[in-house]
């Protein structure tokens, strides 16, 4: 193979006699015979890292996608030739015959539970289906692997997911598109089969700067798009920026055409009920199959997503919400579920991440909550009390509010004021770490209420 490996670095210009095995992205623990693809953001901390991870990697070769200043010999940078390169090496070292059909998933919120229902509702006819996305890659419903807090993975990490699964014959996967994914065209040649579009609110400013180029960011999934793109029919905001851009799109039919009587509650009121609208639309029209009349109530919601926990002081839910429109938006479905039942929210916004974000979360929170606690989420290296006093400028002062740094802490003082109450926990959902000053400690508000209230979920 190796012989194959000089042609096609040749190719581009690279000469470097090495014995290699392998390609990989983790410049810092690269071994020798890996050849390494690095990708740096224009910015200083991003070069200054590049830089000293170089000075101590074992690698023998680096490609580099812009150019650095940099006297080491290992060192190659193919602007314009980087991803051809990438893909070349991958159809040597990862070969793929024939690509499952994508169905890409992209939006603010939703992404995680449209394509899992995706995922079910073609499982429930015996189509053969991956998943891929926050909560890690799925093979028909059972998890293969995790990718800690990466939404979509890398173009060299897909074919290695789908290289291991050659020979699965599967039909379809649904893979969550991250703004970030869509901007750095992580997908390459894989090209999509039908797409949907959840929504699009503020979010990832510290990475896109503004909402336009947020925007543009999303709109990059046309460039694989084959089919057709659906997104909710009661998405009024998201319909219009769209129109504007002159792109086309289909509205998802509404919920009550499939009369489904046995729908799980979850499903059948607020953003989930769209989530759901969005995953029938995009299976029907990809497989022809109808579900009208038929019964749903084997959906689920993903891990971490509106997962509800009864117990004998109220109810828990955990949910990823981290974003204001997510906040608002369940906050608002779980007094619609309950109305009668005054609602307790604990929240946490993240550190090294937009901070102009955090007033309007604490804001959307305490629109439907009653008693808000406000507490860390992955704090990363900033001071978490600096973050929850950021947050704490978007409140009024009109409702019941604690600021708990301890998450743990905050947790129960959650449960000790639960009395019939709702108790949600909101931001966590399905991560099992909290981010610290560089280090990922275990954290699970799952395993919190566990030990809390001495209930399984």
């Amino acid at each position: 193979m190796n012989n194959s490996i000089q042609s096609i670095l040749k190719k581009y210009s690279i000469n470097c006699n090495e014995v290699f095995t392998d390609i990989t992205l983790n410049l810092q623990n690269a071994k020798a015979t890996e050849i390494v693809f690095y990708h740096t953001r224009n910015s200083i901390k991003d070069i200054k890292n590049f830089k000293d991870r170089v000075e101590h990697s074992k690698a023998k070769l680096i490609i580099g996608k812009e150019k650095i200043e940099l006297n080491d010999k290992r060192l190659y940078c193919i602007q314009n030739e980087f991803d051809n390169l990438l893909k070349e090496l991958c159809d040597l070292f990862y070969p793929v015959k024939k690509y499952p059909k994508f169905i890409g998933v992209t939006g603010t919120n939703g992404k995680t539970t449209v394509t899992t229902l995706v995922a079910s509702l073609l499982n429930s006819k015996n189509i053969k289906t991956i998943t891929i996305g926050t909560v890690g890659v799925f093979l028909n419903e059972k998890k293969l692997l995790d990718f800690h807090g990466t939404t979509t993975p890398s173009y060299l990490d897909l074919r290695k997911i789908l290289y291991r699964l050659k020979d699965e014959e599967i039909t379809y996967c649904a893979i969550e598109l991250s703004s970030h994914s869509l901007d750095q065209n992580r997908l390459l040649d894989i090209p999509i089969e039908m797409a949907a579009w959840t929504n699009l609110t503020q979010d990832h400013l510290d990475y896109h700067e503004n909402m336009e180029k947020y925007l543009c960011a999303k709109l990059n999934i046309y460039k694989s798009l084959v089919g057709k793109l659906f997104i909710p029919e009661d998405s009024k905001d998201l319909e219009e920026k769209l129109s504007e851009k002159n792109v086309q799109f289909v509205k998802a039919k509404i919920l009550e055409a499939y009369k489904c009587n046995n729908l799980p509650l979850i499903f059948s009121k607020g953003f989930n009920k769209s989530n759901l609208e969005l995953a029938l639309a995009v299976v029907s029209e990809l497989t022809g199959m109808s579900f009208h009349g038929q019964d749903l109530s084997f959906l689920r919601p993903p891990r971490g997503r509106f997962n509800i926990l009864e117990t004998n002081k109220g109810v828990i839910v955990v949910d990823y919400a981290h974003t204001p429109d997510a906040l608002e938006n369940i906050t608002k479905t779980l007094k619609d579920i309950y109305p009668d039942k005054p609602l307790i929210t604990l929240f946490g916004c993240g550190g090294d991440r937009d901070r102009s974000k955090r007033p309007l979360m604490a804001k959307a929170v305490e629109k439907y909550s009653d008693i808000i606690i406000l507490t860390t989420d992955n704090p990363r290296t900033e001071d978490p009390l600096q973050i929850i006093d950021d947050a704490s400028s978007g409140l009024s002062g009109r409702k019941e509010t604690y600021k708990i740094c301890s998450r743990v802490e905050a947790t129960k003082k959650g449960v000790e004021l639960m009395n019939s109450h709702i108790f949600l926990l909101a931001g966590k959902g399905h991560e099992e770490y909290m981010d610290k000053n560089g280090e990922k400690e275990f954290y699970s508000d799952f395993q919190i209420i566990e030990n809390l209230t001495g209930k399984k979920w």
